[in-house]
Formats: structure tokens, sequence, C-alpha cells
């Protein structure tokens, strides 16, 4: 009777050390800015930022200032922001806005951080842009993939190139923006002519 009292004992200690050590596990990982990631292990880098952005085939740009549900506005990849979302495939027009990013001065922030900036974006965003590359290439060069520009300028970005991902901050100008606003707008009435033409 007592063996087994004591065998139940040892296995209640070993349960009560083993929650506070997986608790220590999680805060080291996060701490050290590691997260998983298709099943490979990608890290978080915070050191400065200094590497050039390769021009992606498209972006995929979201006006939220658009947006008039109740429903959270989500990335333009997702389809529920599909009315609200051009494509911009002009690779003269791609070319420049990797060139607007590849002349800012970038501050290298935590995911968390990053992720309270698309928080709340139905009062915060105002530009949301996205694109896609090659794994392959991913692996030899830094693109944006998503870029979050709010309402007060504040530029948010992230970026990965093999196994480091990169949550960066900055702000654009005004001329930068107009730069975006006008791209969008004009793809926007091309790409958009009949949800346009039943709102307006």
């Amino acid at each position: 009777m007592n063996k087994k009292i004591g065998k139940i004992t040892l296995k209640s200690i070993l349960v009560l050390l083993a929650i506070p050590i997986a608790l220590l596990v999680i805060i080291f990982i996060i701490y050290y800015g590691m997260i998983s990631h298709n099943g490979k292990l990608i890290e978080t880098s915070l050191e400065p930022f200094d590497s050039v952005f390769k021009a992606p085939d498209s972006f995929y740009v979201l006006d939220a200032t658009k947006w008039k549900r109740e429903e959270t506005i989500k990335s333009p990849i997702f389809t529920l922001c599909e009315e609200i979302t051009i494509i911009e495939r002009d690779s003269k027009l791609v070319k420049q806005i990797t060139e607007i990013l590849n002349n800012k001065d970038f501050k290298s922030i935590t995911h968390n951080e990053y992720e309270r900036s698309e928080a709340n974006p139905n009062k915060e965003v105002h530009f949301w842009l996205a694109s896609s590359a090659d794994t392959n290439d991913v692996s030899k060069n830094y693109y944006p993939f998503e870029v979050i520009i709010w309402k007060d300028k504040t530029l948010y970005l992230f970026t990965s190139k093999g196994k480091e991902q990169r949550y960066l901050k900055s702000s654009i100008t005004d001329d930068e923006l107009k730069f975006i606003e006008e791209l969008y707008n004009k793809r926007y009435e091309e790409e958009h002519t009949d949800y346009y033409s039943y709102n307006s």
C-alpha cells in the first residue's frame, strides 16, 4: 500500500515539475525569437537590417479605407477582401514600390510588435500590400512579403530569407503615399468596374 502511495506521489511530483519546465522552455523560445514555421525552426533576428529587397512579380494592394463591412479586414491575399483588393502586375510600378521600400531606414522589431500592427486594421490601416515568390528564390533573396501602412504613415514590413524572418518598422512620406494611392485607384477602377459602379 505504501509503495503504491509512493508511486502516486512520485508521479504527482514529476507532473508538477514538468509544468514549470515546459513553461520555461516556451518562454525561452519566445525570448530568443524562435518560432515554428512549416515544421522548421525559423529565427527572428533583431539585428540591423541593411539588405536589399528583390522586386516580386506583383503586389496585392488593399485600401482599408474602402472597407464597409463589420468583419475584420484580413490580408489582401484572402478572398474576403477581394472587392477592395487590386493586383499590380506592371513590372515598372512593382519595381517603384520596391525602390520606395529599399530607400527606407528600417528598425527591427519583434514578431509580437508586428502582430500588434495588424491587430485593429479596420481603424488603423490605410494600405495593406502582399506579395509572393518562388520557394527556391526565397532562400537567396529578401522579398517584401507583407507591407502594412497605417493611417498615420507608419510602415510595417515582413520579409524572410532562408530560415530567417525579419519584422521591420519605418514610415512613409506624403509623396510615397500619394504614389500608392494613385496606383491603387487607377487599377481599382479597371479591375472593379462593376462593383465600383454599383456602389457609387
